[in-house]
């Protein structure tokens, strides 16, 4: 069986185990996994180029509806030294880009998109080598290019260090690139960071990259300490680390051994949700997008006709039982409407699923 070829459902399934709560409601997803199905949506694919890559347009209007469904915030993908630094929030950021790694095979095709992504979304030159590093980690476990589990920082140095300013910035525009003295700098500091935790020595959460940095080498530990362990999720519910990096270390264990023994395998009967049907569709749905099977084109706000469409602000101005249209739910139906002390609360039925907004009263 293909690795990965239920990375929807899957990763949802470690996401309630090790984050479960009994008084949230069953039925809502993650951060995490809004994220990471945002990032599915957002996918396009090239067959003759045989790639993937995300439609950046796409994705910040999917992301701006989040703010109103998930209360989210764009700053996951756009970090500002102002910003209160959140171990939650940053790490949700950096996996759900997991789509995007796992769905291009070809290592150097995924690094130009990861570089894109970056450059288009204002990444630090610490992100974009954070991107890269996850990549080539997903790559090498999927590949079996290292030759053991000790050796594992080692073989992300190695490829860190041979990782030149052209090569991933080949196809982007000059005017368009990271600057390369910033870019080369992330670079160094990176290597050094990696060699210092291979003598357990751990960056300190100075800035949102330091925590960047922290979260990916504790899941790269993580994963040399229990990739062979029987009793991995109970050793890593007992880990004080954010649910993300135990989910991405559990996500490279599945890699590695390309199926899931039954002692480890989340219990899924009792941690999947009402949303299960729709997150295998999705995984059926990036198989064929990955495999080349359907073809996903960048969606084109400028020619796509909804005739009297509406925006996601005016939703909030329609009425239960209303009918419309809009560029990422097309067609929809409000179906509740509830007024409350400080806040307007949705319900809005799609084709796929149904979305709860809310937006502050002023």
């Amino acid at each position: 069986m293909e690795p990965m070829q239920n990375i929807f459902s899957l990763t949802e399934s470690y996401d309630k185990r090790l984050n479960y709560d009994t008084e949230r409601n069953n039925e809502d997803y993650s951060d995490l996994m809004e994220l990471m199905i945002i990032i599915g949506k957002s996918l396009v694919n090239d067959k003759e180029k045989e790639k993937l890559w995300i439609d950046v347009p796409r994705l910040k209007e999917e992301l701006i509806l989040w703010r109103y469904y998930r209360e989210g915030s764009i700053s996951c993908f756009l970090l500002t030294k102002d910003q209160e630094i959140n171990d939650s929030l940053v790490s949700t950021g950096i996996i759900s880009i997991l789509p995007l790694i796992i769905g291009n095979q070809n290592l150097e095709s995924l690094e130009q998109e990861l570089a894109l992504f970056s450059c288009q979304t204002n990444q630090s030159p610490e992100n974009l080598i954070l991107f890269l590093l996850m990549g080539k980690a997903v790559h090498g476990v999927m590949h079996k290019e290292y030759s053991d589990a000790d050796s594992f920082v080692s073989f992300l140095k190695e490829y860190l260090i041979h990782l030149n300013y052209e090569r991933v910035f080949q196809k982007i525009s000059k005017k368009n690139r990271m600057d390369k003295i910033s870019y080369e700098k992330g670079k160094v500091q990176w290597i050094m960071d990696l060699d210092r935790s291979s003598k357990s020595e751990i960056p300190t959460k100075k800035n949102p990259e330091s925590i960047s940095k922290l979260l990916f080498i504790q899941s790269i530990h993580l994963f040399i300490k229990h990739h062979e362990n029987p009793r991995t999720f109970n050793e890593l519910e007992k880990s004080e680390v954010p649910v993300e990096v135990k989910v991405f270390t559990l996500l490279l264990t599945d890699l590695r051994k390309r199926k899931l023994d039954s002692d480890q395998r989340p219990q899924v009967d009792e941690y999947s949700s009402a949303n299960t049907n729709f997150l295998q569709g999705m995984d059926r749905y990036f198989n064929k997008l990955k495999h080349f099977e359907i073809e996903k084109s960048p969606l084109d706000f400028e020619k796509l006709k909804i005739p009297n469409a509406i925006n996601t602000k005016d939703l909030f101005s329609m009425k239960e039982g209303e009918k419309g249209k809009h560029p990422i739910l097309r067609s929809f139906e409000v179906v509740q409407k509830k007024l409350k002390e400080n806040c307007i609360t949705l319900e809005v039925k799609t084709k796929t699923r149904v979305y709860k907004l809310k937006k502050p009263l002023a």
